[in-house]
């Protein structure tokens, strides 16, 4: 059937189009689509179509002729005007003197993909990276076999009227963004460009298609890893008891990432744990690509390095752009990382295949770091509670120790005062009767023991000279032995000592910081502080009064001397005599009073 071509005015496009209309990039012309009735555009249709004798359009009259037809004729014989537009067209040779314009060619092609697509259908395809210019959006649609390589590609546009009711509603519906690298199922209409060539308009997008491909994606991701034996090998991994180094990774300017650093150079710079830091592409079609690589050196550095975890951090942005990280390569690569996975993508209730394969998942970069700190914390307060246990322990020996030493002592020294009495008595009685006996007995060993000497000294130097050779030989076997024992107990104790300095010394900093802290305060509570906070500091004769019992002498000070922020003043006392019973104005002059001088 032949198209009824429409002349609309600029001002009316929207209620032809409303109405059916279809525009025609070729004749930049509105038709009348097939299968709709011609009457509703009457007034948009050129004077020169209307039928001479009926004042009918060649259209209407057309259509009439073929629905009258179809009517009377049930065995499908056609009227002869619509079986001439329905089977007029060239012969193989018909035009071959004359040729055929290109335009001409592209304008039939153009009809009859109007004819045969004249009602929207379903498209399923990727969405290839595309571009918004003038509130429309160009894309193309791709498609792909298992392989990766491209079967097929067309162009598609979304009009900046259809935008919000398109791309806003698939949004709202999946919670993703409408980007690139999205398997989609699109309704859209077929129109042919004379210049442009194909074209798919888009009039809708089914969001529970692209959420179902998602889903299907990280189970097949998930079910490939399983099949590797790797699913859990990172989850699996126990957490250290402290940090002492971390390896961020995160993409670059990220949001979340300010956050976190704040709270990490903090520990930095306390020396408690050091953090070294990566980018990597977090979203769009590198994704895979970079993050997966920068897993694998960062699982390569901690191994060398010894470091405690690998944090992924991305912070901010749209949750819509998660999707990217559902990646098979990005898993694979967290899943054989050498030390556990901290993960903090900035949004709680979106989840990835990533946060099912980390050892630990936080809502937020700004949760991450605090539970690396409460780790730390927590292991330093383990840590000063041993050593406060160690100590109590200590001092409890020593209490007993000290309590079984008097005790004994006591004893002791009860029992030697005894012994001596009982010996000094013994010796009374027996220093008589040796006397004589040791002086003979002196003179009739002399002799003996003069004989004695010289053989002893004979018989104990040759004892010498073979203690001496079974000393040397005794030496040569222990000796070496010995001193590879010092050694071996030298070099294990070398780390315990490294590591007890090291902790002193942070407990010495920590420490440190403290009292200079507690000494900045005090020293800020000085008499010249003091005044700049409104108090007054009351004198006599140079002599600060901290109380009005300094005031009760005989006889009484007749002038005082109060000193403000911002200068002296001198006061002479009206009463003469003061009592702490009855207090007067001139009672909380004295001293550095708690009053301020507003009062």
């Amino acid at each position: 059937m032949a198209l009824v071509f429409l002349d609309v005015p600029f001002s009316q496009k929207e209620t032809a189009k409303a109405l059916g209309a279809r525009f025609d990039w070729a004749s930049k012309r509105w038709f009348v689509p097939p299968g709709v009735d011609p009457a509703a555009f009457s007034r948009w249709i050129p004077a020169a179509s209307q039928a001479p004798d009926s004042g009918l359009s060649v259209a209407q009259d057309v259509g009439a002729r073929v629905q009258s037809t179809a009517l009377a004729e049930p065995r499908g014989e056609m009227d002869p005007v619509a079986r001439a537009l329905a089977t007029t067209r060239p012969t193989p040779d018909s035009d071959k003197s004359t040729g055929r314009a290109l335009s001409a060619l592209l304008a039939e092609i153009s009809q009859t993909l109007a004819q045969r697509f004249s009602d929207p259908i379903w498209v399923r395809a990727d969405v290839a990276p595309f571009e918004a210019r003038r509130g429309h959006v160009y894309l193309d649609l791709v498609e792909n076999n298992d392989q990766g390589q491209e079967l097929a590609r067309a162009r598609a546009l979304i009009w900046s009227d259809d935008r919000d009711a398109v791309i806003g509603k698939f949004e709202t519906a999946t919670g993703i963004r409408f980007a690139g690298g999205l398997k989609v199922l699109v309704r859209a209409t077929v129109s042919f460009h004379a210049r442009f060539g194909l074209s798919l308009n888009i009039r809708e997008i089914d969001p529970d298609y692209t959420i179902g491909e998602l889903a299907l994606r990280r189970r097949r991701i998930r079910e490939q890893l399983i099949q590797d034996g790797i699913y859990a090998k990172n989850r699996t991994l126990a957490l250290p008891g402290d940090f002492f180094s971390i390896l961020v990774i995160a993409p670059d300017g990220a949001a979340g990432l300010g956050d976190f650093r704040k709270e990490a150079d903090r520990l930095e710079r306390l020396g408690l744990c050091r953090f070294v830091y990566r980018v990597a592409t977090f979203q769009g079609p590198r994704a895979s690509e970079s993050l997966s690589a920068v897993l694998r050196e960062a699982g390569q550095w901690a191994h060398a390095n010894g470091a405690d975890a690998i944090a992924l951090l991305r912070g901010g942005g749209a949750s819509a752009d998660l999707h990217w990280l559902d990646d098979l390569e990005i898993a694979r690569a967290l899943c054989l990382a050498p030390v556990p996975v901290l993960i903090g993508v900035g949004h709680e209730r979106d989840q990835t295949i990533l946060d099912e394969l980390a050892r630990w998942v936080a809502g937020t970069p700004s949760k991450l770091i605090q539970f690396v700190e409460a780790t730390i914390a927590g292991s330093a307060a383990q840590t000063q509670d041993a050593y406060d246990a160690i100590l109590t322990m200590a001092a409890r020996a020593v209490q007993r120790a000290q309590a079984q030493a008097d005790q004994w002592q006591a004893v002791l020294t009860e029992s030697a005062r005894a012994r001596c009495q009982l010996a000094d008595q013994s010796l009374d009685h027996l220093r008589g009767r040796l006397r004589d006996d040791v002086w003979n007995a002196i003179d009739q060993y002399r002799h003996q023991i003069d004989s004695g000497w010289t053989r002893i000294e004979s018989g104990a130097a040759a004892a010498v000279r073979v203690a001496r050779h079974a000393v040397e030989a005794l030496w040569q076997r222990v000796g070496p032995d010995a001193w590879r024992q010092v050694d071996v107990a030298q070099a294990l104790m070398e780390p315990q000592w490294q590591a007890a300095r090291r902790g002193a010394w942070r407990q010495w900093d920590t420490a440190n910081r403290e009292v200079r802290r507690d000494l900045a305060q005090v020293i800020g509570l000085g008499p010249r502080r003091t005044l700049q906070r409104g108090f007054v500091i009351v004198r006599s004769a140079g002599r600060p009064i901290p109380s009005v019992a300094n005031l009760a002498i005989d006889p009484p000070p007749e002038r005082l001397s109060l000193e403000f922020r911002d200068g002296v003043a001198e006061v002479i006392l009206q009463s003469q005599r003061l009592s702490q019973s009855d207090p007067t104005e001139s009672e909380w002059l004295g001293g550095e009073s708690d009053v301020p001088n507003e009062t």
